[in-house]
């Protein structure tokens, strides 16, 4: 600098106070920094738990197909006459799936989820092209038609079952070998698995009115 300057000297005014000076329309401490005092390190469990907390519930937006007026509408729509009773049963279920389950969805919106999200990010992904294994309880109610199992062998074809009670794998490493023998050269392998659970027309969850009985089951 050809012109050099004295060091800027803060006023006197201010030298010995706590001014707020404001900038960008924020008020400013000019008080010193207190000294550090020695923090006592986190936990791995609290800090853990501090960067796993979400700013959103990470669960699905309940689809308005988990609204029991939407359902109703959906069984009239389909020819189906709605009396006082099934729509009662409509109300109790789907209400009590929505509280305990946020976030839920039908089979079928599940299934075109899964179909999307696999033609998205799965080069040449189609039907003939893929081979399908499934891991769902085989209680009835689970694998009837119209369910998430049903839909995904008619739409594949073929299916891989791996599954037992509650849905866990039971073939085991054995069978997943097995299966791995079985998918084409240069085909895709999609695996689908999960257990269910059933709700009473009351809504109660885990019970379940079968065709021919009387009384609720698991």
């Amino acid at each position: 600098d050809k012109y050099p300057r004295e060091p800027r000297r803060r006023p006197q005014s201010l030298a010995n106070s706590a001014a707020t000076p404001t900038i960008g329309g924020r008020q400013h401490s000019m008080e010193p920094p207190s000294p550090l005092s020695p923090t006592k390190p986190l936990s791995d469990e609290k800090r853990f738990s501090q960067a796993r907390k979400p700013s959103q519930p990470l669960h699905a937006t309940p689809s308005i197909t988990l609204d029991p007026d939407a359902w109703v509408a959906y069984l009239v729509l389909s020819g189906i006459s709605v009396t006082e009773d099934m729509n009662a049963i409509c109300h109790n279920a789907v209400t009590a799936a929505r509280k305990n389950f946020p976030g839920a969805l039908p089979d079928q919106q599940v299934m075109n989820m899964v179909m999307r999200a696999m033609s998205a990010k799965v080069p040449n992904f189609s039907s003939d092209t893929t081979m399908l294994a499934t891991s769902f309880c085989p209680d009835e109610i689970q694998n009837s038609l119209g369910d998430l199992s049903h839909l995904l062998l008619q739409h594949f074809g073929k299916n891989f079952d791996f599954a037992g009670l509650g849905g866990i794998p039971f073939a085991g490493k054995t069978g997943f070998k097995a299966f791995a023998h079985h998918v084409p050269k240069n085909h895709n392998v999609l695996v689908v698995y999960g257990p269910h659970v059933a709700i009473s027309p009351s809504g109660d969850v885990g019970l379940y009115l079968r065709d021919g009985q009387e009384h609720l089951s698991p």
